[in-house]
């Protein structure tokens, strides 16, 4: 059994991660668009729509993590007070 890392280091990692699939997303985009051969080119621009979709759903799950995040940090400001 692992331990999962803390919201705040998963945060941070995802971070990394999604400005990592940014720039693969972007070479896959340039390099669509320096070729003559649409079959090929078209290929890069579905791997480049995937490679947005799972952006975004980066996103979603680093405001989740964010939003429980935040609860943890209020719940032990409200312990640290009793």
């Amino acid at each position: 059994m692992s331990i999962s890392p803390s919201p705040s280091l998963q945060i941070e990692l995802l971070k990394e991660e999604q400005a990592h699939l940014h720039f693969l997303r972007e070479r896959h985009l340039r390099w669509m668009h320096a070729l003559d051969d649409l079959e090929i080119s078209h290929m890069h621009r579905a791997i480049a729509d995937l490679i947005q979709e799972t952006t975004d759903r980066f996103g979603i799950l680093l405001e989740a993590l964010e939003v429980q995040r935040d609860k943890e940090a209020d719940h032990t400001l409200k312990n640290d007070d009793v």
